[in-house]
């Protein structure tokens, strides 16, 4: 029996395309009757919806102390009095007087409530029926209103293509640019709304389809929804194109978002600057004014002015004559052959090939003083492709994951959206969905292979369309494995027959492939996890790595998880004896040699095992990579590492103060990237707690650590013992910077949150997280990254609770 358990999940096809609410704190649009005097109308209807209800009680509290009110004027003022001898006087002039004014009053109410039109007492006043309401719109920066007050733009307006010229100046730090945008009408309209975030705008025209006259337009801005309206000076007709060109300028960002600025040392140590862009998923509009959402596709023409510098784009610069190949282990090679138009004074425009149609956010370009370098590379796209592969299936277990897409109600949720997890569902095999009898079905496609199977590729596979299904195999067969090489995006129990895939691994692992071993660790370790499997059963099925090579990476990946959680949660002697588990199960592995011979996958093994072993001390790997350090410190840095053992060393040089110092040296004149990465976490793999402050510190100011690095230097620093509450309170002390400097709902912010949490198992911390973002905005404790760290706490702690006498007997 197969059980589809995503039964009744939320559904992963929820368009981009569909239109959202606004933001709850944004200012809602507000709308005011023709006639003011609806607001009296309906205090006693009973036409509210189920979202007025509120609304309606206030309507019959007011009805009712109204008519309250009435009833004690009838029952305190009395037209005659009655003498004690059962006779009646004339009333007074003065109650005469009374009772008319009281009868006027209420005959005049009466006949009001009774000529109004009828209306819904809601949150934005009277609503009368069957009558359109006028739109409040907002102000734009000039006072005037500013015509569209949604946070997505108006479908009455597409971009067929962009002519994009830029200017940036490395020495102000300042850009100039201009922008053509070729324009479809889809509905007749008079505006053009389009996004524009920080643009010091100095003109706007508009042309029409036949290019013939060129027209000055007027054009308005509102900042909270980074939008701005070109006001025609006519009527845009539907189904004609049209040209709107923008000037402007602005400052290259501070951040690494948008078109930003970063700065280097060279050779020489001297200060230089280049310019890049990050555009994903909203900061396009930062550097040129565009339909800033990827509904928006369009065709891209780049051209950029400059000095002595290289430039890159999207596309190849025109009249390029290319040699070489695209491939994952070759550069693209390309001479230039009059690719360049002089401008003036020694300024030249690159022009590079119109791009295919894409959406903003995957512009790209950059401005620097560039060489041409080629430099070998270690490590398996595989390998790194199943970690992240594994990190998004524990994220999409959690309650708080997000459909790959969804209605957005927020620029941070647009944000939030641009995550692992969405492209890795989006680039795996898919998972459909429909909708029947009220609930969500996913339909699953499942792929398996059996012991029969005699010939490559003998994959079979199977639609799971129901709650449950039954798959009848055409013979008897010893053993079944689902999700051949983890193509699908599921995690599969077998329950009974673990026991038979356990015994095939310890007989002849050599069965299944590689992938497929990692998908049963990754399964049975996360199964354990929730309580669905036991944890002996996991730590049986992992005995079979004595025999493996392949697939070592993966399980340390997978008992490194239990180990930091045992050693955070003040199980010290619990820890070290996974950690003894764990030397068992690698045996003579760890006598791995300091070179980079060998193929890609014995070099992927050397290169975890020895970084594995030196960051916990095992089989002297510090010593032997302290010396290696040593003496790569007495050349200066000049001597040669080899690759493959880098970070091993220097994360065991970087354990003393003057290894320290003198790495950091080395970190701020390198000019390779790779060998500044491999630097940057041996410094923050210091047991020295000032040392992991002032790295923090420093990256988050971007002096002598670069800004882009601190994500980074979190992730690192809140792995270890001596760090993991120093990064949550470094977090909690600097939010506000670290939002304004990285964007609320950012990947950035979203990694930050997301390390710096995860170590936390305990009801104290569990509060303590969410009371710090409770205290911060409502932007801020609804981000799908702070559910996340929560709903992480939470299984950590419940891990604990259900497995922590069980190693404690394992072990």
């Amino acid at each position: 029996m197969i059980e589809n358990n995503m039964f009744e999940k939320e559904p992963d096809v929820v368009h981009f395309a569909k239109e959202p609410c606004l933001h709850p704190l944004e200012p809602e649009v507000e709308y005011e009757p023709k006639r003011s005097r609806l607001l009296v109308r309906g205090l006693g209807e009973q036409e509210m919806d189920d979202d007025e209800e509120d609304y309606e009680s206030s309507a019959k509290l007011l009805g009712m102390s109204f008519m309250n009110r009435s009833l004690g004027l009838q029952n305190n003022i009395s037209v005659y009095r009655q003498n004690s001898n059962g006779s009646c006087s004339l009333p007074s002039t003065r109650t005469v007087d009374i009772c008319t004014v009281v009868l006027v009053i209420a005959v005049s109410l009466i006949m009001a409530i009774y000529l109004l039109p009828k209306c819904t007492f809601t949150k934005e006043g009277c609503h009368k029926r069957n009558h359109t309401m006028e739109l409040m719109y907002p102000l734009a920066t000039n006072g005037r209103l500013f015509p569209w007050a949604k946070i997505r733009l108006p479908p009455d307006v597409v971009p067929l293509h962009y002519d994009l010229v830029l200017q940036p100046n490395l020495t102000t730090l300042k850009f100039a640019g201009s922008v053509k945008i070729v324009v479809n009408i889809v509905q007749v309209t008079w505006k053009i709304v389009l996004h524009s975030s920080g643009r010091n705008i100095t003109k706007a025209t508009i042309t029409s389809a036949g290019g013939h006259q060129t027209k000055p337009v007027e054009f308005l801005e509102y900042p909270l929804h980074d939008q701005i309206a070109v006001m025609a000076p006519e009527t845009l007709f539907a189904g004609q194109n049209y040209t709107v060109n923008i000037e402007y300028s602005s400052n290259l960002s501070d951040t690494y978002y948008g078109f930003y600025k970063i700065s280097y040392k060279n050779e020489n140590s001297k200060q230089k600057w280049f310019a890049a862009t990050q555009f994903e998923p909203l900061a396009a509009r930062s550097a040129f004014p565009c339909f800033d959402e990827p509904v928006f596709k369009a065709t891209f023409v780049i051209k950029i002015k400059r000095g002595k510098l290289s430039t890159l784009s999207n596309m190849p610069k025109k009249l390029d004559k290319w040699i070489g190949q695209l491939s994952t282990a070759s550069i693209i090679l390309h001479v230039q052959k009059k690719a360049t138009t002089p401008v003036t004074n020694g300024i030249v425009q690159d022009e590079f090939f119109v791009s295919l149609k894409m959406s903003t956010y995957l512009v790209a370009f950059v401005i620097a003083d560039l060489k041409n370098i080629s430099r070998e590379t270690n490590g398996s796209l595989d390998e790194d492709f199943l970690h992240l592969i594994f990190k998004a299936v524990m994220k999409d277990s959690l309650n708080s994951s997000h459909p790959v897409s969804s209605a957005i109600q927020s620029s941070e949720q647009i944000e939030e959206m641009f995550d692992p997890l969405s492209y890795i569902k989006y680039f795996r095999d898919f998972l459909s969905w429909r909708f029947a009898s009220g609930i969500y079905l996913w339909h699953i496609p499942l792929t398996y292979i059996t012991s029969s199977c005699n010939f490559t590729p003998c994959t079979n596979a199977y639609l799971l369309d129901q709650k449950s299904a039954v798959i009848e195999l055409t013979e008897e067969v010893e053993w079944i494995k689902f999700n051949v090489d983890m193509n699908g995006y599921y995690i599969v129990h077998y329950a009974e027959d673990w026991k038979t895939l356990i015994d095939l691994l310890k007989r002849n692992h050599t069965a299944l492939s590689p992938k497929d071993r990692a998908n049963l660790i990754n399964n049975i370790v996360n199964l354990a996890g929730l309580g669905k499997e036991s944890l002996e059963k996991a730590f049986e099925l992992i005995d079979y790595l004595n025999k493996e090579s392949n697939t070592v990476p993966q399980t340390l990946f997978q008992l490194s998880l239990i180990h930091s959680l045992l050693e955070k949660n003040g199980e010290q002697q619990l820890a070290a004896r996974v950690m003894h588990r764990i030397e068992h199960l690698l045996g003579d592995k760890n006598q791995q040699h300091w070179t980079d011979d060998g193929n890609l996958s014995e070099r992927e093994l050397r290169s975890t095992l020895l970084d594995f072993a030196c960051t916990h001390d095992m089989r002297n790997c510090r010593t032997t990579a302290t010396e290696m350090f040593e003496k790569w410190t007495k050349s200066n840095g000049t001597m040669s590492l080899p690759s493959d053992v880098m970070k091993a060393i220097f994360t065991a040089g970087a354990k003393s103060g003057d290894g320290w110092e003198f790495l950091l040296k080395m970190y701020s004149s390198s000019v390779s990237e790779a060998e500044k990465r491999k630097m940057i976490e041996a410094l923050a793999n210091t047991e020295d707690g000032r040392k992991m402050i002032w790295l923090m510190q420093n990256s988050l100011e971007g002096e002598v650590i670069r800004a882009q690095e601190l994500p980074h230097i979190i992730a690192t620093i809140s792995q270890s013992l001596p760090g993991y509450l120093l990064a949550w309170d470094f977090v909690k002390e600097n939010w506000e910077k670290l939002i304004q400097k990285c964007h609320l709902g950012s990947y950035t912010i979203q990694n930050i949150i997301s390390w710096s949490t995860s170590q936390f198992a305990t009801k104290a911390h569990l509060l303590e997280v969410k009371s710090f973002f409770e205290s911060k905005s409502e932007e801020s404790s609804q981000l799908c990254c702070v559910k996340e760290a929560i709903d992480t706490i939470q299984l950590n702690i419940l891990w604990v609770e259900r497995n922590l006498a069980k190693l404690q007997k394992l072990l």
